[in-house]
């Protein structure tokens, strides 16, 4: 009697997707246990490799000295691999971004061979992203003079959102605020979307933390045009102030933007739209902490000239310190100021 073959598909809510072959998860094993056997008993043979509480690390050095804060990174057993993955990628904080995005994300922290197969395998047939999400394409073509910037927070374009079903918090609409250099979106719940509010949320947080840009771009929404809100960029001789033309929304940097935020609220509120503006501060950081495919850098990391830690599990284990010890500034300073040509590679 012939034997039936074992069915390799996926059934999902878009179709069937076919799953790629990977390799067995013993071979995996069995590769993972030959380098932890061979670093315990002859170290010297592995020098890229070292144990620490009964975990396995490789030294992974990054191609950017301030981007090189933590060289070891962890690898995990093959059976806790998807875990890892459906973490950094399904989680509330992590907005089911792409497979470069994820990529980029777990590789902060682990490292282990076929690490983007694993990843692509998983995110190809996620449901959620099946479910919320819609294929991108590249730009069609540039129109106009470019604006150009060389340094974080020089041009920064605005948009509002709404009206949003009203939350408990009584919030109807969002003010997305973006460093068009570095990609940095801080996202802000707004009651009313007036000109005062606005300026409240722009000279707060904007201008008072990151300093007076030299451009802004924004639509041509009343809020933007009014008398009061040009009154209170011209107290501040902010230089340049563009309006995109009308019924061109996309001509504002920031729309690209919007799309991953409705994306993300989506797939994040279910049936609880009342509850949208508890999502925002998690989708903002979730934003920033990944690496953009335009700059090659996260948003976190060109403008606070660091990575910032998700987890405090990123922190390899060391001993106990009696005492709080702080290496000499002026040697991150000095690292720093590799941040220019960074910003020239950007």
């Amino acid at each position: 009697m012939n034997q039936e073959r074992p069915d390799t598909r996926k059934i999902s809510p878009q179709g069937v997707h076919p799953i790629t072959i990977e390799e067995p998860p013993d071979r995996k094993l069995e590769h993972y246990n030959k380098i932890f056997l061979g670093c315990s008993n002859n170290p010297d043979s592995y020098p890229n490799y070292t144990i620490r509480d009964n975990k396995l690390y490789r030294c992974i050095h990054s191609p950017d000295r301030l981007n090189d804060d933590f060289v070891w990174k962890e690898v995990p057993l093959p059976q806790d691999r998807h875990a890892i993955i459906e973490v950094n990628h399904g989680s509330p904080s992590e907005l089911h971004l792409g497979i470069f995005k994820t990529l980029k994300k777990i590789s902060l922290k682990y490292y282990w061979p076929g690490m983007f197969k694993d990843i692509a395998n998983l995110i190809s047939t996620c449901e959620t992203c099946l479910t919320y999400k819609h294929p991108n394409h590249s730009p069609y073509g540039l129109m106009g003079k470019p604006k150009l910037c060389s340094r974080p927070f020089q041009t920064i374009s605005l948009d509002l959102m709404g009206p949003l079903p009203m939350s408990r918090r009584r919030n109807q609409y969002i003010l997305v605020i973006n460093c068009n250099f570095t990609k940095y979106t801080m996202i802000f719940p707004l009651k009313r979307a007036t000109s005062a509010n606005i300026i409240n949320v722009l000279e707060n947080s904007v201008f008072l933390v990151h300093g007076i840009p030299q451009t802004i771009i924004m639509d041509n929404a009343v809020q933007f045009q009014s008398r009061e809100f040009h009154s209170f960029l011209n107290s501040y001789n902010v230089p340049f102030i563009f309006h995109t033309a009308l019924y061109c929304p996309q001509v504002n940097p920031t729309e690209k933007f919007n799309s991953t935020i409705i994306t993300a609220l989506a797939s994040l509120v279910g049936d609880d739209h009342r509850s949208w503006d508890n999502h925002l501060t998690k989708i903002q950081y979730a934003m920033n902490s990944a690496t953009n495919v335009a700059t090659g850098f996260t948003p976190n990391f060109l403008v606070f000239g660091r990575e910032t830690i998700p987890c405090g599990s990123f922190y390899t284990p060391t001993q106990n310190l009696e005492e709080l010890i702080f290496m000499p500034r002026d040697i991150y300073a000095s690292n720093a100021g590799l941040l220019s040509s960074i910003f020239h590679k950007v």
